[in-house]
């Protein structure tokens, strides 16, 4: 685990997750790879730098995703797209659709993969914050239980005491009320 900050997201991480995370999608890295670096780089965990992606991040840069992932696929072909227009009509819609479920499988593959990292490095996180949470406050539900006890025999004490101060009064009224 990288880090585990409460605070709030600032623009700077926000631009730096986003060029982090741009640059992986260009490189045909995956998107956890760019959490993990992005982790570490702001010291927080790779889950959290994934959900402010999902979350609000993304959002913002649609336009820039679509080019990186057309800058990847360029990449992949090994340059810039080739001129189908040589290619018999019923051929190339055929490779067109073919090249785009391809694609689309990759793409789904890979964000599957990725969320199931997220999603186990995430498991175990929280589960793990959630042990830390829970000791701590059994450790103050412990420090609030001997509290309660020693305020119980206090009130006890005090209790005590009125009633013996009373009985005292009651006596001094008694005695004042007969002379």
């Amino acid at each position: 685990m990288s880090g585990s900050r409460q605070d709030g997201w600032t623009e700077d991480e926000d631009a730096y997750l986003a060029e982090v995370v741009l640059r992986h999608i260009k490189e045909g890295s995956t998107q956890l790879k760019a959490f993990e670096e992005v982790g570490k780089g702001v010291t927080r965990t790779a889950a959290a730098c994934g959900f402010r992606w999902n979350s609000f991040v993304r959002k913002q840069f649609k336009q820039e995703i679509e080019a990186a992932k057309k800058t990847r696929k360029e990449m992949k072909k090994g340059g810039p797209k080739e001129d189908r227009s040589v290619v018999p009509h019923s051929d190339a819609g055929k490779a067109e659709a073919d090249e785009g479920k391809d694609l689309s499988l990759h793409e789904v593959i890979a964000y599957l993969a990725e969320l199931a990292g997220m999603l186990e490095e995430y498991s175990i996180d929280s589960y793990k914050e959630l042990q830390r949470a829970h000791e701590m406050l059994k450790k103050h539900a412990d420090v609030l239980m001997e509290e309660k006890k020693k305020l119980e025999e206090q009130y006890k004490m005090i209790e005590s005491e009125y009633y013996g101060l009373l009985e005292v009064l009651e006596k001094a009224r008694k005695f004042s009320v007969g002379k």
